[in-house]
């Protein structure tokens, strides 16, 4: 199974979430948020899910780190 998805740059997010050709969730997240930490179970568990499904994705992205694709 493939690992959750992290879209670091402006180039991954245009790779993994706008060029791709079916569903994506994207978690938008940060490390110090409370309800972030609470929601990063079932985030894993919905890829864990979807994951063999071909046009279905769950990217994460840090919005600390990436404050120009958030």
């Amino acid at each position: 199974m493939a690992d959750l998805i992290h879209a670091n740059t402006l180039e991954e997010f245009k790779k993994e979430v706008l060029d791709f050709d079916g569903t994506v969730l994207v978690d938008f997240y940060a490390d110090r948020c409370g309800p972030c930490k609470m929601l990063s179970p079932i985030m894993e568990e919905l890829h864990n899910d979807y994951s063999s499904k071909e046009n279905v994705k769950v990217v994460k992205i840090d919005v600390d780190q990436n404050q120009d694709v958030a």
